[in-house]
């Protein structure tokens, strides 16, 4: 059991090479570890093994820390140590070192919780002790006991007083003193042996077991005590107790000895073939004395040697992986018997595959009496050089391939160049076919092309004195002009007048116009001959409206004859009203019949609703096709508008009471409008934008934890080919990953739709919504609101509501990805604590920071590269919105002149306006992408900085954690990976969406407000009373032929819609009938009111309650014959500020652009931008465009007051040959042009004039006059109210005279006044 003094184990250790020819795997490493050594065999055997393979193996310094207390191990590993200890000098001199202990009994050691260490896993064999006996003696029939006799033995039982008799007449302790030992007269120290005695026996001398001190201490006590036994202990010294313990049990002596193995006893009596017994000890009563049964064991367990180590070997992976897959194992099972180990144990070979048990049986079968520690040296030197095999799988030499060898000269550049391709090669294929994105070469010169390469606006170079250092606009941009090329503008251009350009242009026309007026002087009007004898087909009116809801529209059609059966088509189809084919109705010809005797016939057109889904008023066509009788003839309206009216609420049929609330229900609803506008974009971009995250907070610090925990950590151990191959996998991983998060940042820019999908379409709702107000309904809202909202509301609710919706759900996302990922961080971090100390960063963190400022001055340099082309396509969107911009604002500011427009016009103006829109939006994206491209130069340079940092970081760090080369710890490489990843951004992201969809909201009101206003009130009434018709009728009172008044009608305006009107009160006291097909001139001393007056009769503005309040049908109104179109000339002359040239603005009449260059020809109007006519040619320009429209009935107060002079009496003939010679046929044939249509319509138009007398040519027979002043209500108590009273009273001897021919008569009295009227 001990050892002689033969220098020490750490001498023996010093002076022999086992592996002499062999050179350590890292020469250089330098380290030191500490090997705690005890007495026993087995450990020293253990220990030795270990200290050979760590210095020739591995190439470490090794030193022994002999001790002989099991005990304060835990003390040991973390570097506390008694002064007589070596590791206690050692760590005095400054040295730093491991320290670990490989052969570890637990039951040993005192177990402590709080002490931090690593836990190096099992040494192979197993350590059990136990009381043992001589098989001679376990088996002695004078005992009539078997070997298990222990389990019924006690000592209280009769029966068992002769056993314990001989036990303690062989080996026995007297508990009759407090003596220590057996000498009384010598000290403790002193003694051999010492004795204890059980509680409760003193005076007694009882049976003693053999035992050591300090091995199983506390088991042996309280187990001689439990199970009546009544044992006492011997404790003797090593050599003492290997030769009792020897004797004891090669006899058949009864005595019981305390033995352990692995041990040089229990070898010595293997190899002498002494058989011996363990005894069986009782389990049940195992309870003694105020002991818990809890807390200790009934017999001495069986442990599983372990091995224990300092917290160094985690910062040091060799010696880590070393202690780890160090094992020994129990006995090799190839030997034959006990007796050919001892014939061979003279010699030490044979060890191959040998355990502890053969290497005890070695060191026994060498040694004389006591090995020594040259024997022990000496036994583990011949295990190691025969079993080679195993053990050099403990320690593998280092290999690294080429790409991630630290330590070659052109390290890293191979790889780097390799990566760098691969990235490269990576961005062309993304950006150039897979994603056509504007970092191609392609799409950049396109957008140059485009755009002519111009990166300076036409405001910079106006301003500017010196344009020769920068690029300009093409030639015909550019503000400068050469004085030799300026065109020498004719003179006679210069000082000529309209009249003169007229009569130069087209005196020919004018002629012809001249000779039409002399003749239709004297001529009297007549009838139409074809009339009698046509069949004329038509609709009943020209336009039906009818509401969603209704799922249909009813059309009305008529003929003139009824004597014959008549089939005729009906073509429904799309035009400028906005109704989608297939989508709002379904295009398609129907067949409506004609019974004989039949003068109407109705027709039901399906119209799809759109449940719960707001859209602004739209329309299509109805046309006439064929007709089945060669006899019928269409006439007009030969077209029909089908009006569809939406009842439900903006947005997404939102109900009334939750628009009132906080607005969270006005925001759902709002999204939930967007999201099914958007369609499957919404979902394509929420599925990007949500995956975004998983690239930076997912993927990122996935890799980043596998090539550190995984990668390095775990498989370069076991096998590093495939670890660093793993490594270039796990940065391929990154890369992909980067990629395919390019891939969803493209998907959800194109897909996203705040501009073009969002914006701008919330945009053209409002434009619509507000162009298709009646006059009366433009008073609700100033213009000034309307654009305010159109401009800034829908920016803010589509940047901070609805793109805010896919931005809180990536944040949400992300925090969530976030949070999981750091929570299970915490838990490993918490369950793998290691000490916080980290070496000084060396040379090779150079090489990052370099990288760092490389990303940096790339980055600025590719965006510097792309400045170009951002000022470029920038410059161009900014244009385009500049003039859709400019179109808006002339839509929402000049609202009070589309008196002068029909509905085709205002389709005609918002289509411009649209294609404007479709202008810009391209642009848009063109800028779009080439700042959102230019800042992914940003991005990929980060992220393929980001990839070389983890390839290299990575091959850096598994050189210092395998080989310990460089100084690349764990802690420097999260740092680094920390520098080029955006921590925390989406936590600012979410706080910033709750704040911008609370100022959303404020927006959403207004817009709401604005979209939910009811417009087109008579269309609307209009369509609820043509959905109880079952024939189309007019209303009562109606005169084919007249426009009627009613009496008492009245126009009001509540006192808060008073602000800015052009139209004055009026209330009529009596109606007049106005006969149509002639020119008939109203006068008024107040022109508000008469104003007032045209406008009703245009009905561009309606008839109200005496209060204001809406009319309904039992009001007053003007009943006009159906099938009429009527316009009303604008007051103040109007161009419209969409057009680039007044033949452009014209021909959004619908008439041919040759007539409308012609007609400009001939009134002297030169084809250039609206904006430079003056107030003349403006009003000369109106009356064009109104006559090109060519309606049946134009209302127009003083049309020739603005006209100059020079051209008056030309567009008075205009006019005049207009209204009598056939409308615009007729103007058309004068200029030239024929218009031929198989469409009948009468020729004579209607044309009013309001205190224009005398401005056109007199021609009585088609003239009539109205004194509007004698048919308004004043104040009975006026004296002009008397006057006219007692006018009226007088009985007139002439005979009565015609509707029309009292219409002729010019009142001489009458009351007017231009204020709020007190009802009688």
């Amino acid at each position: 059991m001990s050892f002689s003094s033969d220098g020490g184990l750490q001498a023996a250790f010093d002076a022999t090479r086992c592996l002499p020819e062999r050179r350590p795997i890292f020469e250089s490493l330098g380290r030191h570890w500490v090997l705690e050594v005890h007495p026993w065999s087995s450990h020293r055997l253990a220990t030795t093994i270990t200290a050979i393979l760590l210095r020739e193996l591995i190439g470490y310094r090794v030193a022994f820390n002999p001790t002989e207390n099991p005990r304060g191990l835990y003390e040991r590993l973390q570097k506390v140590y008694q002064e007589e200890e070596v590791a206690h000098a050692l760590l005095r001199r400054g040295e730093n070192f491991g320290y670990a202990n490989m052969e570890v009994w637990n039951t040993r050691i005192e177990a402590s919780q709080s002490v931090a260490m690593v836990d190096a896993g099992a040494i192979g064999y197993h350590g059990y002790s136990g009381w043992w006996v001589s098989e001679g003696f376990g088996r002695n029939e004078s005992y009539a006991l078997p070997p298990e006799f222990y389990r019924a033995y006690d000592v209280r039982h009769a029966g068992n007083l002769p056993l314990w008799e001989a036990l303690r007449n062989n080996s026995n302790v007297s508990c009759s003193s407090r003596c220590c030992c057996a000498d009384c007269a010598r000290s403790c120290a002193a003694c051999d042996e010492v004795h204890w005695c059980p509680t409760g026996h003193e005076g007694q001398v009882l049976p003693a077991v053999l035992a050591m001190p300090g091995v199983d201490e506390g088991f042996n006590e309280e187990i001689a005590q439990s199970h009546g036994f009544r044992f006492g202990l011997r404790y003797l010294r090593p050599r003492r107790y290997a030769q009792l313990a020897m004797e004891a049990l090669s006899t058949a002596a009864p005595a019981i000895v305390h033995m352990w193995h692995p041990s040089q006893l229990y070898t010595r009596l293997r190899l002498l073939q002494i058989p011996v017994l363990r005894l069986t000890l009782p389990r049940d009563q195992c309870v003694s004395n105020g002991l818990d049964a809890l807390h200790w064991s009934c017999d001495f367990p069986e442990q599983e040697m372990r091995k224990f180590l300092s917290l160094d070997a985690k910062a040091d992976s060799v010696a880590l992986n070393f202690f780890s897959q160090f094992a020994l194992q129990q006995n090799s099972g190839q030997r034959a018997s006990a007796a050919a180990s001892a014939e061979s144990a003279s010699a030490t070979s044979g060890l191959e595959g040998a355990g502890m048990e053969e290497l005890l049986g070695a060191l026994l079968a060498g040694a004389a009496e006591r090995p020594s520690d040259q024997d022990v040296v000496r036994v583990a030197c011949s295990w190691i050089l025969e079993n080679e095999a195993e053990w050099s799988k403990w320690a593998k030499p280092r290999e690294v391939p080429f790409y991630a060898d630290t330590l070659h000269s052109w390290y890293p550049f191979p790889s780097l160049a390799a990566l760098l391709l691969l990235a490269v090669g990576t961005m062309a294929l993304l950006e150039n076919p897979c994603l056509s994105t504007t970092l191609s070469v392609r799409e950049w010169r396109r957008i140059l092309r485009k755009n002519g390469a111009v990166w300076r606006s036409d405001v910079e170079l106006k301003l500017r004195k010196n344009l020769g250092d920068s690029p300009v606009s093409p030639a015909s941009a550019s503000p400068r002009r050469n004085s030799s090329q300026v065109s020498q503008v004719s003179l006679k251009q210069d000082w000529e007048g309209l009249a003169e350009k007229s009569l130069r242009r087209a005196s020919e026309f004018w002629n012809r116009a001249d000779r039409w007026v002399a003749e239709a002087q004297w001529r009297t009007p007549a009838g139409d001959a074809a009339q009698a004898e046509a069949s004329f087909v038509s609709f009943a009116h020209h336009s039906f409206p009818c509401f969603q809801h209704s799922k249909e529209a009813v059309v009305f059609l008529r003929r003139s004859r009824q004597e014959s059966k008549l089939e005729v088509e009906v073509v429904v189809e799309a035009s400028e009203g906005g109704a989608k084919a297939d989508k709002d109705f379904y295009p398609q010809s129907h067949s409506v019949v004609f019974s004989p005797g039949q003068s109407e016939a109705v027709l039901r057109i399906p119209v799809v609703h759109h449940q719960d889904c707001w859209q602004n008023s739209y329309w299509f066509q109805a046309r006439l096709g064929s007709l089945r009788d060669p006899m019928a003839v269409k006439a007009a309206p030969a077209k029909a508008t089908i009006w569809v009216f939406d009842e439900d609420t903006w947005p997404a049929n939102i109900p009334g009471h939750m628009r009132t609330g906080q607005g969270i229900s006005l925001m759902r609803y709002f999204i939930k409008a967007d999201r099914s506008r958007r369609g499957d974009k919404w979902t394509k971009t929420m599925i990007a934008m949500v995956f975004l995250p998983v690239h930076s907070v997912l993927v990122s610090t996935l890799v980043q934890k596998t090539l550190v925990d995984h990668a390095i950590g775990r498989l370069i151990g076991l096998n590093s080919t495939w670890g660093y191959l793993e490594c270039v996998l796990l940065v391929l991983v990154q890369l992909l990953s980067l990629g395919l998060n390019r891939w969803a940042d493209v998907v959800q820019t194109r897909n996203r739709g705040r501009t073009g999908g969002i914006r701008q379409a919330h945009r053209s709702d409002m434009i619509r919504k507000f162009m298709h107000l009646e006059r009366n309904e433009y008073w609700e809202a100033t213009d000034a609101d309307w654009l305010y909202a159109a401009i800034y509301d829908v920016d803010i609710i589509t940047g901070k509501a609805y793109f805010q919706v896919f931005v809180l759900a990536q944040s949400c996302f992300a925090l969530l990805l976030s949070v999981l990922l750091v929570t299970g961080l915490a838990v490993w971090s918490y369950l793998e604590q290691a000490d916080g100390a980290s070496t000084v960063v060396g040379v090779q963190t150079a090489w990052y920071v370099t990288g760092v400022l490389a990303m940096i001055v790339a980055g600025f340099f590719g965006v510097w590269i792309r400045m170009k082309i951002i000022w470029v396509a920038v410059l161009a969107r900014k244009k385009q919105e500049c003039r859709w911009f400019k179109s808006c604002v002339w839509v929402f500011t000049s609202w009070r002149q589309f008196t002068g427009l029909l509905q085709s016009e205002k389709a005609q103006i918002e289509a411009r306006v649209l294609s404007q829109n479709a202008s810009f939006v391209p642009a848009h994206w063109d800028a779009r992408d080439a700042m959102n491209d230019t800042a992914w130069i940003t991005h990929w340079i980060q992220g393929v900085a980001y990839c070389l940092m983890l390839a290299f970081g990575s091959f850096a760090l598994a050189e210092y954690q395998a080989y310990g080369i460089g100084a690349m710890e764990v802690g420097t490489f999260y740092a680094l990976c920390k520098i080029y990843l955006s921590v925390g951004k989406y936590i600012g992201r979410l706080s910033n969406t709750f704040v911008n969809m609370q100022q959303a909201i404020v927006s959403l009101r207004d817009v709401a407000a604005l979209l939910n206003q009811t417009c087109q009130r008579s269309q609307r009434q209009e369509a609820a009373r043509l959905s109880k018709l079952r024939s189309y009728k007019s209303r009562p009172g109606t005169i084919s032929g007249i426009l009627r008044f009613q009496d008492n009608l009245c126009f009001m305006r509540p006192e808060h819609f008073k602000v800015g009107s052009t139209f004055s009160e009026l209330r009529l006291r009596k109606g007049c009938c106005l006969p149509l097909g002639r020119a008939i001139h109203v006068s008024a001393r107040n022109e508000r009111v008469l104003r007032s007056f045209l406008g009703l009769a245009a009905q561009v503005i309606l008839p109200t309650g005496p209060l204001g309040e809406e009319a309904s049908l039992k009001t007053p109104s003007v009943l006009v014959p159906p099938g009429l179109t009527l316009k009303m000339l604008p007051t103040v002359p109007v161009t419209f500020g969409t057009g680039h040239s007044t033949v452009e603005q014209l021909s959004f009449t619908g008439a041919p652009l040759e007539l409308c260059e012609a007609l400009l020809a001939a009134v002297g109007l030169d084809s250039r931008e609206p904006q430079s006519l003056g107030p003349g040619s403006s009003q000369v320009f109106s009356i064009c465009r109104a006559l090109l429209v060519d309606p049946d009935v134009l209302c127009a107060f003083r049309p020739l007051a603005l006209v100059p002079l020079d051209v008056k009496p030309q567009i008075a003939t205009l006019l005049r040959l207009w209204q009598g010679g056939g409308g615009l046929p007729g103007i058309a044939a004068a200029l030239g042009f024929a218009m031929d249509s198989e469409v009948y319509r009468p020729k004579a138009r209607t044309l009013i004039l309001g205190n224009s007398a005398g401005d056109l040519p007199k021609l009585p027979a088609l003239d009539e006059h109205l004194d509007l002043d004698a048919i308004l209500w004043c104040d009975e108590s006026s004296p002009r109210a008397r006057a006219v009273v007692e006018s009226e009273s007088v009985p007139s001897s002439s005979p009565p005279r015609s509707q029309s021919q009292q219409s002729q008569v010019l009142s001489p009295t009458g009351c007017c006044l231009g204020r709020r009227l007190r009802l009688p």
